[in-house]
């Protein structure tokens, strides 16, 4: 749907990490159309990582929810990495520039609300889950999600000085994973 323009954006990330230097060396590896190790390296290992969380769902419920609640969540993910970074020109300039804590919160609310109310659509006929475990889940995803945001803009910072197009769709691949693992965790407890 996105025509992995997100799993581009994680592979730019990835090859702009590994480059050694100051923000702005590290912000051209980024730039560079050419994929390098570091670009494969992370988009491999966090696709495997999706993988491996969604092979390990074993419920219906699981297999049917948390690919959606993730989903999701990974947008209010890249809301909160736009909200703890600085704007740089190009395709996310606009977003990062105009994220504001209000709009974060709001996305954390709304996020919550619509993973709620879809997965409480299919659960009220079926049964699947109750009210509490939906709530559960689905709060426990924001929370995620934000803390994987904020966390991959902090990165983004320190690293190329600012959060871009580039960040963001890499905030949405990271969080997919780091979002299923969590509520996999869940489960177990």
């Amino acid at each position: 749907l996105n025509r992995f323009l997100h799993l581009d954006g994680l592979s730019d990330f990835g090859d702009g990490m590994v480059c050694g230097g100051d923000a702005e060396r590290r912000m051209a590896a980024m730039k560079d159309s050419k994929t390098g190790a570091g670009g494969v390296g992370y988009a491999v290992v966090f696709t495997i990582l999706s993988f491996a969380a969604l092979a390990s769902l074993t419920g219906q419920a699981e297999l049917l929810f948390f690919p959606l609640i993730a989903e999701i969540m990974n947008k209010n993910a890249m809301v909160f990495c736009a909200y703890g970074g600085k704007a740089r020109e190009g395709l996310g300039n606009s977003f990062v520039s105009n994220t504001k804590g209000k709009q974060a919160l709001l996305s954390l609310v709304l996020s919550v609300l619509l993973a709620f109310g879809a997965i409480l659509l299919v659960c009220l006929p079926t049964g699947y889950w109750h009210v509490d475990k939906i709530a559960l889940f689905t709060v426990a995803g924001g929370l995620v999600s934000a803390i994987v945001g904020l966390l991959v803009g902090r990165v983004a910072m320190k690293n190329f000085g600012a959060v871009n197009g580039d960040v963001m769709g890499a905030t949405n691949e990271i969080s997919r994973p780091v979002v299923l693992i969590a509520m996999l965790l869940l489960v177990a407890l």
